[in-house]
Protein backbone atom coordinates (compact mmCIF):
# COMPACT_ATOMS: atom_id res chain seq x y z
CA UNK A 1 0.00 0.00 0.00
CA UNK A 2 1.56 3.62 -0.55
CA UNK A 3 2.14 5.70 2.15
CA UNK A 4 1.36 9.28 1.97
CA UNK A 5 4.74 10.26 1.48
CA UNK A 6 4.65 8.39 -1.86
CA UNK A 7 1.40 10.27 -2.67
CA UNK A 8 3.10 13.79 -1.29
CA UNK A 9 5.51 12.58 -3.91
CA UNK A 10 3.47 12.21 -6.58
CA UNK A 11 1.40 15.20 -6.43
CA UNK A 12 4.92 17.18 -6.03
CA UNK A 13 5.48 15.94 -9.27
CA UNK A 14 2.32 16.86 -10.93
CA UNK A 15 2.59 20.23 -9.20
CA UNK A 16 5.84 20.79 -11.15
CA UNK A 17 4.25 19.80 -14.29
CA UNK A 18 1.50 22.43 -13.99
CA UNK A 19 4.05 25.02 -13.32
CA UNK A 20 6.12 23.87 -16.13
CA UNK A 21 2.40 24.45 -18.34
CA UNK A 22 2.02 27.52 -17.20
CA UNK A 23 4.90 29.20 -17.67
CA UNK A 24 4.98 27.19 -21.02
CA UNK A 25 1.42 28.34 -22.38
CA UNK A 26 1.92 32.07 -20.89
CA UNK A 27 5.18 32.46 -22.76
CA UNK A 28 3.88 30.91 -26.02
CA UNK A 29 1.61 34.42 -25.49
CA UNK A 30 4.68 36.62 -24.92
CA UNK A 31 6.92 34.75 -27.59
CA UNK A 32 4.48 34.57 -30.60
CA UNK A 33 3.14 38.23 -30.08
CA UNK A 34 6.68 39.66 -29.87
CA UNK A 35 7.09 37.90 -33.31
CA UNK A 36 4.05 38.80 -34.66
CA UNK A 37 4.69 42.34 -34.03
CA UNK A 38 8.31 42.11 -35.32
CA UNK A 39 7.41 40.50 -38.32
CA UNK A 40 4.31 43.63 -38.74
CA UNK A 41 1.46 40.96 -38.89
CA UNK A 42 0.10 42.94 -35.72
CA UNK A 43 -3.02 43.63 -38.57
CA UNK A 44 -3.51 40.34 -39.93
CA UNK A 45 -3.88 39.37 -36.15
CA UNK A 46 -6.38 41.90 -35.18
CA UNK A 47 -8.16 40.68 -38.16
CA UNK A 48 -7.94 36.97 -37.17
CA UNK A 49 -8.45 37.27 -32.98
CA UNK A 50 -12.84 38.00 -32.45
CA UNK A 51 -11.42 40.82 -29.24
CA UNK A 52 -8.60 42.91 -29.10
CA UNK A 53 -5.94 41.28 -27.61
CA UNK A 54 -4.48 41.19 -24.44
CA UNK A 55 -1.58 42.44 -23.09
CA UNK A 56 0.98 39.43 -22.81
CA UNK A 57 3.15 40.80 -20.40
CA UNK A 58 0.07 40.57 -18.10
CA UNK A 59 -1.03 37.05 -19.18
CA UNK A 60 2.76 36.05 -18.29
CA UNK A 61 3.04 37.98 -15.00
CA UNK A 62 -0.39 37.41 -13.66
CA UNK A 63 -0.93 33.51 -14.23
CA UNK A 64 2.59 32.80 -13.18
CA UNK A 65 2.26 34.94 -9.68
CA UNK A 66 -1.33 32.94 -9.36
CA UNK A 67 -0.15 29.89 -9.44
CA UNK A 68 3.33 30.52 -7.10
CA UNK A 69 0.77 31.63 -4.65
CA UNK A 70 -1.20 28.84 -5.22
CA UNK A 71 1.88 26.35 -5.35
CA UNK A 72 2.96 27.98 -1.68
CA UNK A 73 -0.54 26.85 0.08
CA UNK A 74 -0.44 23.69 -1.51
CA UNK A 75 2.89 23.21 0.07
CA UNK A 76 2.45 24.98 2.97
CA UNK A 77 -0.63 23.52 3.77
CA UNK A 78 0.74 19.85 4.28
CA UNK A 79 3.43 20.86 6.56
CA UNK A 80 1.53 22.74 8.89
CA UNK A 81 -1.59 22.29 11.41
CA UNK A 82 -4.22 23.42 9.91
CA UNK A 83 -7.59 23.55 11.56
CA UNK A 84 -10.21 24.27 9.20
CA UNK A 85 -8.56 22.60 6.17
CA UNK A 86 -11.18 22.67 3.54
CA UNK A 87 -10.85 26.71 3.59
CA UNK A 88 -7.55 25.75 2.28
CA UNK A 89 -8.97 23.67 -0.15
CA UNK A 90 -11.86 26.30 -1.22
CA UNK A 91 -8.53 28.97 -1.31
CA UNK A 92 -6.89 26.76 -3.85
CA UNK A 93 -9.70 26.45 -5.78
CA UNK A 94 -10.30 30.05 -6.17
CA UNK A 95 -6.43 30.67 -7.10
CA UNK A 96 -6.94 27.92 -9.71
CA UNK A 97 -9.58 29.52 -11.28
CA UNK A 98 -7.80 32.66 -11.21
CA UNK A 99 -4.43 31.06 -13.27
CA UNK A 100 -7.49 29.47 -15.63
CA UNK A 101 -8.87 32.95 -15.79
CA UNK A 102 -5.26 34.86 -16.18
CA UNK A 103 -3.96 32.31 -18.87
CA UNK A 104 -7.55 33.39 -20.78
CA UNK A 105 -8.78 29.79 -20.05
CA UNK A 106 -6.32 27.85 -22.49
CA UNK A 107 -5.10 25.04 -20.07
CA UNK A 108 -7.49 23.84 -17.30
CA UNK A 109 -4.86 21.11 -16.06
CA UNK A 110 -4.88 23.34 -12.75
CA UNK A 111 -7.82 22.26 -11.77
CA UNK A 112 -7.02 18.43 -11.98
CA UNK A 113 -3.84 19.29 -9.22
CA UNK A 114 -6.62 21.06 -6.60
CA UNK A 115 -8.28 18.12 -7.08
CA UNK A 116 -5.73 15.75 -6.17
CA UNK A 117 -5.18 17.79 -3.35
CA UNK A 118 -8.36 17.33 -2.55
CA UNK A 119 -8.14 13.10 -2.70
CA UNK A 120 -4.72 13.20 -0.52
CA UNK A 121 -6.05 15.48 2.10
CA UNK A 122 -9.27 13.73 2.86
CA UNK A 123 -7.67 10.17 2.14
CA UNK A 124 -8.63 9.26 5.68
CA UNK A 125 -11.64 11.62 6.39
CA UNK A 126 -14.16 9.01 4.24
CA UNK A 127 -14.71 5.43 3.60
CA UNK A 128 -13.86 3.93 0.06
CA UNK A 129 -17.68 3.04 0.67
CA UNK A 130 -18.97 6.28 1.13
CA UNK A 131 -19.78 6.10 -2.52
CA UNK A 132 -22.33 9.32 -2.68
CA UNK A 133 -18.95 11.70 -1.96
CA UNK A 134 -16.64 10.28 -4.04
CA UNK A 135 -19.89 10.03 -6.55
CA UNK A 136 -20.56 13.46 -6.05
CA UNK A 137 -16.62 14.59 -5.85
CA UNK A 138 -16.03 12.75 -9.44
CA UNK A 139 -19.30 14.21 -11.21
CA UNK A 140 -18.10 17.54 -10.40
CA UNK A 141 -14.56 16.82 -11.30
CA UNK A 142 -15.80 16.00 -14.68
CA UNK A 143 -18.65 18.71 -14.73
CA UNK A 144 -15.99 21.34 -14.24
CA UNK A 145 -13.03 19.51 -16.80
CA UNK A 146 -15.54 19.91 -19.73
CA UNK A 147 -16.59 22.76 -19.42
CA UNK A 148 -13.44 24.59 -18.98
CA UNK A 149 -12.71 22.99 -21.80
CA UNK A 150 -11.22 25.59 -24.73
CA UNK A 151 -13.42 23.92 -27.07
CA UNK A 152 -16.42 24.15 -25.49
CA UNK A 153 -15.67 27.89 -23.93
CA UNK A 154 -15.04 29.19 -27.26
CA UNK A 155 -18.74 29.03 -28.64
CA UNK A 156 -19.73 30.37 -25.37
CA UNK A 157 -17.27 33.09 -24.66
CA UNK A 158 -14.80 35.41 -27.34
CA UNK A 159 -11.54 34.03 -26.21
CA UNK A 160 -8.37 34.53 -27.47
CA UNK A 161 -7.31 31.40 -29.56
CA UNK A 162 -3.75 30.27 -29.44
CA UNK A 163 -3.82 28.36 -32.34
CA UNK A 164 -4.31 31.78 -33.84
CA UNK A 165 -1.41 33.18 -32.49
CA UNK A 166 0.56 30.34 -33.33
CA UNK A 167 -0.31 30.16 -37.00
CA UNK A 168 1.82 32.93 -37.72
CA UNK A 169 4.97 31.37 -37.16
CA UNK A 170 6.74 29.18 -39.35
CA UNK A 171 4.58 25.73 -40.07
CA UNK A 172 7.57 23.55 -38.08
CA UNK A 173 8.16 25.56 -34.79
CA UNK A 174 4.27 26.42 -34.60
CA UNK A 175 3.20 22.16 -35.68
CA UNK A 176 5.77 21.48 -32.46
CA UNK A 177 4.83 24.23 -29.70
CA UNK A 178 1.47 22.89 -30.77
CA UNK A 179 2.74 19.11 -30.14
CA UNK A 180 4.69 20.17 -27.09
CA UNK A 181 1.58 21.76 -25.57
CA UNK A 182 -0.74 18.83 -26.07
CA UNK A 183 1.71 16.59 -24.73
CA UNK A 184 1.79 18.24 -21.19
CA UNK A 185 -2.13 18.65 -21.17
CA UNK A 186 -1.54 14.93 -21.90
CA UNK A 187 0.87 13.87 -19.15
CA UNK A 188 -0.78 15.94 -16.53
CA UNK A 189 -4.16 13.72 -17.65
CA UNK A 190 -2.41 10.63 -17.60
CA UNK A 191 -0.19 11.72 -14.14
CA UNK A 192 -4.32 12.42 -12.72
CA UNK A 193 -5.56 9.08 -13.61
CA UNK A 194 -2.16 7.13 -12.22
CA UNK A 195 -2.93 8.89 -9.11
CA UNK A 196 -6.73 8.39 -8.70
CA UNK A 197 -5.72 4.35 -9.90
CA UNK A 198 -3.06 4.41 -6.87
CA UNK A 199 -5.42 6.11 -4.95
CA UNK A 200 -8.09 3.44 -5.15
CA UNK A 201 -5.99 0.80 -4.57
CA UNK A 202 -4.56 2.15 -1.87
CA UNK A 203 -8.30 2.86 0.05
CA UNK A 204 -8.91 -0.62 -0.59
CA UNK A 205 -5.87 -2.02 0.82
CA UNK A 206 -6.70 -0.21 4.09
CA UNK A 207 -10.26 -1.19 3.67
CA UNK A 208 -8.89 -4.93 3.21
CA UNK A 209 -6.65 -4.46 6.19
CA UNK A 210 -9.15 -3.20 8.57
CA UNK A 211 -11.53 -5.49 7.50
CA UNK A 212 -8.59 -8.16 8.84
CA UNK A 213 -8.15 -6.71 12.40
CA UNK A 214 -12.07 -6.98 12.81
CA UNK A 215 -11.94 -10.26 11.65
CA UNK A 216 -8.92 -10.65 14.29
CA UNK A 217 -10.85 -9.18 16.97
CA UNK A 218 -14.10 -11.31 16.79
CA UNK A 219 -11.99 -14.42 16.22
CA UNK A 220 -10.09 -13.22 19.00
CA UNK A 221 -13.07 -12.39 21.27
CA UNK A 222 -15.06 -15.84 20.29
CA UNK A 223 -11.57 -17.23 22.33
CA UNK A 224 -11.85 -15.24 25.00
CA UNK A 225 -15.68 -16.01 25.12
CA UNK A 226 -14.44 -19.98 25.02
CA UNK A 227 -11.94 -19.82 27.71
CA UNK A 228 -14.22 -17.95 29.45
CA UNK A 229 -17.07 -20.96 29.35
CA UNK A 230 -14.13 -23.19 30.51
CA UNK A 231 -12.38 -21.82 33.00
CA UNK A 232 -16.36 -21.12 34.87
CA UNK A 233 -15.90 -25.28 34.08
CA UNK A 234 -13.34 -25.90 35.54
CA UNK A 235 -14.04 -23.90 38.68
CA UNK A 236 -17.29 -25.72 38.79
CA UNK A 237 -15.68 -29.18 38.47
CA UNK A 238 -12.93 -28.00 41.16
CA UNK A 239 -15.98 -26.85 43.94
CA UNK A 240 -17.91 -29.77 43.20
CA UNK A 241 -14.54 -31.77 44.46
CA UNK A 242 -14.38 -29.90 47.41
CA UNK A 243 -17.46 -30.30 48.39
CA UNK A 244 -17.20 -34.28 47.69
CA UNK A 245 -13.98 -34.08 49.36
CA UNK A 246 -15.22 -32.21 52.52
CA UNK A 247 -18.36 -34.74 52.62
CA UNK A 248 -16.09 -37.55 52.85
CA UNK A 249 -13.87 -35.91 55.37
CA UNK A 250 -16.74 -35.29 57.68
CA UNK A 251 -19.70 -36.76 57.60
CA UNK A 252 -18.52 -40.15 55.88
CA UNK A 253 -16.03 -40.03 59.24
CA UNK A 254 -18.89 -39.28 61.72
CA UNK A 255 -21.39 -42.30 59.71
CA UNK A 256 -18.50 -44.83 60.01
CA UNK A 257 -17.83 -43.99 63.66
CA UNK A 258 -21.51 -44.44 64.17
CA UNK A 259 -21.48 -47.66 62.15
CA UNK A 260 -18.90 -49.52 64.22
CA UNK A 261 -20.83 -47.41 67.39
CA UNK A 262 -23.73 -49.78 66.28
CA UNK A 263 -21.95 -52.77 65.77
CA UNK A 264 -20.37 -52.97 68.51
CA UNK A 265 -23.73 -52.35 70.60
CA UNK A 266 -25.23 -55.15 69.09
CA UNK A 267 -22.67 -57.32 70.38
CA UNK A 268 -22.43 -56.63 73.71
CA UNK A 269 -26.26 -56.34 74.50
CA UNK A 270 -26.71 -60.02 74.67
CA UNK A 271 -23.25 -60.36 76.43
CA UNK A 272 -23.64 -56.86 79.03
CA UNK A 273 -26.93 -54.22 78.40
CA UNK A 274 -25.80 -52.37 81.45
CA UNK A 275 -22.48 -51.90 79.61
CA UNK A 276 -24.27 -51.05 76.35
CA UNK A 277 -26.04 -48.70 77.36
CA UNK A 278 -22.98 -46.58 78.55
CA UNK A 279 -21.76 -47.66 75.31
CA UNK A 280 -24.79 -45.72 73.53
CA UNK A 281 -24.22 -42.60 75.91
CA UNK A 282 -20.07 -42.42 75.21
CA UNK A 283 -21.10 -42.57 71.20
CA UNK A 284 -24.06 -40.16 71.58
CA UNK A 285 -21.83 -37.88 73.48
CA UNK A 286 -19.27 -38.27 70.22
CA UNK A 287 -21.75 -37.32 67.48
CA UNK A 288 -22.40 -34.09 69.75
CA UNK A 289 -19.05 -33.17 69.42
CA UNK A 290 -18.51 -34.03 65.99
Amino acid sequence: MLKFKHFVLLRGIMLWLNFFAVLFNATLFLYTTNYIIRMQQDYQLLARLQHIPDSPQSIFWESSTSFLILAVVMTLRHHINVKNPNLILLLEFILAIIVFISLRMTYNGVFLLVFVDFFISNRNQYNFHDYPIWLLVGLLLLLLFLMTDYSVLSHLIALPNLATYLSFLPAKVGSRLIFCKNFISALNLVLFILILVYFALSQLAREYKIQNKLALAAKTNTELKNYAALSGHIAQNRERKRIARDIHDTVGHALTGIAAGIDAALVLIDIDPKATKQTNLVLDYESTDS
